[in-house]
């Protein structure tokens, strides 16, 4: 009777773990988990660079707002769930922040002058996805372990994109792209050349920095070491003068920041290898034309590829012999006396290269070079010697319109996204653009004084936090983002980086993890009152992105359908497009061709006139309304005369003025035709 009973006693007590095991456990799980959201999110970067690498750069309005809802979520996922999520913030995370908040409401809130909503939301969605992510690693607790992942994550996912992009030039039979419109530069995938050129700096940087680092296992810094060769090579292939100007300061920047002797070892082993390497390429000619997939260009890009593969091999064995080249150096120390005098002596060095440069005439190059990069154009049919070519290629133009902007409106400029109209009516040249490249001057004609100081505030404040990072634990990897940052805000200055989130996003994630303190889970835990209307504030910012990534992705099919002829899906897609934000004028555009194409134009004429009433400084709304006009057989010579005012230069509105003056009544609906087939055949219309 007694044995029964004790044994199931014994059998309870040993099959019931002990609370304080359970305990335990749930500690451990808790903690995987933590380490695993810990790692994901510093992984966030770079898988960002990849999505937005493959997807035009992420330069079309759908990709971000789609990226903006998955940081918006990851956000709500914070507040709602984490027992400390604001454990990171600071006060020195909210100077930046607030800034930024601020530039980002003026972007929204230029509406009210340039009226053209749809463009102030689009700028506004790109530019909330840069808060979001500033914020999203700014209020999560900085660890010792966050940076470093982040750069490994981001160099990786760079070397994945440019990787991609330069097998499309020296294997084109093994990964054939489309025609660009200049096939002589490597865009793809990011589509645009000096973007590519940015980002393939960006990692060069970054992995001299992670093959630099003693904290870097030996196997990641032979590896870093071993891809620097493949971004040399793609930052050539894009003759991106602005990008290897932008290489130069950053690696200044960090042999200045870093102020150690470990870049020697990886100088070392990473230079000679590139240098070859960008050699042969410059050698193989035929891959700088326009057609880069003849033999005799198929036969020169395996040549390059094998060499590139050589000097991949050595790059990483270099590195791997040479480790021991680093501990020398770490052990050389200068003498006291000689370390006190090393700023003297280094002003000196510099004075004594100044005058030996001066005596060489160095006063009569720069006077040429200035020369030739405020008066000289670029016209050259080998991609190659622009190289040396100091044109600015058309850039003093761009910032002059910015500038005229900016005159015309000094505290708030013309609107956010307006650039393109400003350059359309004051341009020199024939050709359109839509951005001023160059993120100052951009910002300065757009959003006057206002915007820019906020601009500058943000920016400023994620510069200073991580050059601060670069003074403690983890130097060179620190000083490796500090340098890449410099490197990207200075490119930024001469073209439309900020229109790519490709190369910018990360500037951000980087800043905000740079800026959160190192708390971890102190503290008090945050209460409803913190977290609800945060989520409230969070699931209302989202409808924005929700709306633009519907319409875009209505408007994508809107305009593939229209430009293979099919105007019943274009028509049904750009309606869905319309329903979901009605303030865009592309689709009442598709809307209007179609309704002529279909023979309704007083359909046509209603839809035209939508389509100029959202942005009514766009001269082909307005030509497109005078097209219909005609076709319908009401006198177009109003509209036509306004869509010229807009954009004088522009071939087809000199056309259309000049068809309908002087013409009757009866012959417009037949000059409307040849001018409605001749604009859609242009490429010029705005359809996405």
């Amino acid at each position: 009777m007694i044995g029964p009973p004790m044994a199931t006693e014994t059998t309870a007590v040993t099959e019931r773990p002990p609370p304080g095991g359970q305990r335990t456990g749930q500690a451990e799980r808790a903690n995987i988990e933590t380490r695993l959201a810990a790692g994901a999110l510093a992984l966030l970067p770079g898988a960002l660079v990849v999505y937005f690498g493959f997807n035009g750069g992420g330069f079309f309005a759908g990709t971000p707002a789609f990226a903006c809802l998955i940081v918006i979520q990851l956000l709500l996922l914070r507040v709602l769930l984490a027992d400390h999520p604001f454990d990171g913030f600071s006060l020195r995370l909210a100077v930046p922040g607030l800034a930024l908040a601020g530039f980002v409401a003026w972007v929204l809130l230029s509406d009210a002058w340039s009226h053209v909503r749809g463009r102030a939301l689009i700028e506004f969605d790109r530019d909330l996805l840069y808060l979001l992510l500033l914020v999203l690693f700014g209020i999560t607790a900085r660890t010792r372990a966050r940076i470093p992942w982040i750069v490994r994550g981001l160099a990786a996912a760079i070397v994945v994109v440019c990787g991609s992009g330069l097998i499309t030039r020296v294997l084109p039979h093994v990964w054939p792209i489309s025609p660009d419109v200049a096939n002589n530069r490597l865009g793809f995938p990011l589509t645009y050349w000096n973007a590519l050129g940015i980002l393939a700096t960006v990692g060069i940087i970054l992995l001299f920095g992670l093959s630099a680092s003693r904290e870097e296992p030996r196997g990641v810094r032979a590896l870093a070491c071993g891809a620097i060769p493949v971004l040399a090579l793609t930052l050539y292939f894009t003759f991106s003068r602005g990008a290897i100007a932008a290489l130069m300061v950053g690696l200044v920047a960090l042999v200045v920041v870093a102020r150690k002797n470990e870049l020697g070892g990886t100088l070392l082993a990473a230079l000679p290898p590139s240098v070859v390497a960008v050699v042969v390429a410059y050698h193989a000619d035929k891959l700088a034309t326009l057609n880069p997939t003849t033999p005799a260009a198929v036969s020169q890009g395996k040549h390059v590829a094998v060499v590139a593969a050589v000097c991949i091999l050595a790059a990483i064995l270099l590195r791997w012999a040479l480790f021991r080249v680093d501990h020398a150096l770490a052990r050389i120390t200068l003498p006291p006396s000689v370390r006190s005098a090393r700023r003297p002596i280094a002003l000196a060095a510099v004075g004594l290269a100044l005058v030996v440069a001066l005596a060489a005439g160095l006063q009569h190059w720069i006077s040429r070079e200035y020369h030739g990069f405020t008066k000289g154009t670029h016209q050259v049919s080998d991609q190659r010697l622009r190289l040396t070519d100091p044109s600015s290629n058309g850039r003093i133009d761009h910032w002059t319109v910015s500038w005229h902007g900016f005159r015309d409106s000094k505290l708030h400029g013309t609107g956010a996204g307006t650039y393109e109209f400003q350059w359309a009516q004051h341009r020199k040249e024939t050709f359109n653009a839509t951005d001023g490249h160059s993120l100052y001057m951009e910002v300065l004609g757009e959003l006057g004084i206002v915007g820019l100081g906020l601009l500058l505030v943000a920016l400023g404040g994620i510069g200073w936090a991580l050059f601060r990072a670069a003074r403690r634990s983890r130097r060179m990897v620190y000083a490796a983002l500090f340098a890449a940052f410099v490197a990207w805000a200075v490119h930024a200055g001469v073209d439309w980086d900020w229109e790519m989130p490709a190369v910018t996003a990360w500037v951000f994630a980087a800043g905000g993890a740079a800026l959160a303190t190192r708390r971890s889970g102190g503290g008090r835990s945050a209460g409803p009152s913190g977290r609800v209307p945060l989520a409230a504030a969070l699931a209302v910012a989202a409808a924005t992105p929700a709306l633009i990534l519907f319409s875009q992705s209505h408007l994508q099919n809107s305009a593939r359908a229209f430009g293979r002829g099919d105007c019943a899906t274009a028509v049904h897609q750009a309606r869905s497009s319309i329903d979901a934000l009605a303030v865009r004028p592309e689709p009442y555009q598709i809307l209007g061709y179609c309704d002529l194409q279909q023979g309704r134009p007083d359909a046509a004429v209603a839809a035209m006139t939508k389509a100029s009433a959202q942005e009514p400084q766009k001269w082909e709304y307005h030509l497109g309304l005078a097209i219909a006009q005609a076709s319908a057989g009401l006198d177009p010579r109003p509209e036509a005369a306004r869509a010229l005012q807009l954009n004088p230069r522009d071939a087809y509105t000199r056309l259309a003025v000049g068809s309908f003056r002087g013409r009757s009544r009866r012959i417009w609906p037949k000059l409307a035709v040849g001018l409605r087939n001749a604009m859609i055949a242009s490429g010029e219309l705005t359809l996405k």
